[in-house]
């Protein structure tokens, strides 16, 4: 149970840190003068996250073309049949 709950530490850490280099989100903190609170606000870019995500979809879909033509060529020895 450990090795798991920190395997996924590790999958959130890897994330989050992913997520602030693309822009996905972005995090920001205010000082209240008077008070002494601090604010912590955090802003999700869901268009920038969808356009990453579309883009490696298309990335991957191409990929897996090339792999498949040349699986196909390897198996039929290149005649096309």
């Amino acid at each position: 149970m450990q090795k798991l709950l920190g395997k996924l530490v590790i999958i959130v850490i890897i994330v989050g840190l992913l997520g602030l280099y693309r822009g996905w989100f972005t995090v920001s903190s205010s000082d209240e003068p008077m008070g002494g609170d601090t604010s912590v606000k955090v802003n999700v870019n869901t268009e920038q996250a969808k356009e990453d995500a579309d883009s490696a979809i298309g990335e991957v879909e191409e990929v897996g073309a090339e792999v498949e033509e040349k699986v196909d060529e390897a198996l039929h020895g290149g005649d096309g049949s």
